[in-house]
């Protein structure tokens, strides 16, 4: 029997939503797939995970969130193959990361957080696109923002400093 529902509703409830999702994960446990359920945000907890694998194992996350993607070109080693499925589309995040410069791969995580993922609010009228060709333009202005932002060294008065020069 088919019941009527719309799902949009249906899952805006959390504790709805909570209990589809242990539901999915108890069948696909039953059926031999690992799971791993996040009491939170999961993006760091997929990455995590995909991280972990052996080596030899090739890894196929399904997500529509550019911040997995981004997450896993920032932390994965040469030696690991992921792929992220989104949208219908497979992308090899190796080949991805390698296609990058040096500069980018430095900053996609600082650059990335400053357009707006899920835990950090982006800066208003700076969009995803415009803030990367902003951040990749070869300007040494905004190269060396971007590395007072992402050095550990900087005191607070540089990284405040850079955000306002760069924003």
């Amino acid at each position: 029997t088919v019941i009527p529902f719309n799902k949009n509703k249906t899952l805006a409830n959390s504790r709805n939503k909570q209990m589809f999702i242990g539901l999915i994960s108890d069948i696909m446990t039953r059926q031999g797939i690992k799971t791993i359920l996040s009491p939170a945000d999961a993006d760091v907890s997929i990455v995590a995970a995909a991280l972990r694998q052996p080596g030899s194992k090739t890894v196929n996350i399904i997500a529509d969130d550019t911040d997995v993607a981004v997450l896993l070109m920032h932390h994965l080693p040469p030696s690991k193959q992921i792929y992220l499925t989104s949208s219908g589309k497979m992308y090899d995040l190796q080949a991805m990361k390698q296609s990058l410069t040096v500069y980018e791969k430095e900053h996609i995580l600082a650059a990335y957080a400053f357009s707006g993922c899920d835990t950090v609010s982006a800066i208003h009228g700076k969009g995803k696109v415009r803030l990367m060709k902003t951040l990749t333009s070869g300007n040494s202005l905004i190269s060396e923002q971007l590395h007072l932002l992402i050095n550990p060294q900087s005191s607070k008065q540089q990284v405040k400093a850079a955000g306002v020069t760069l924003f």
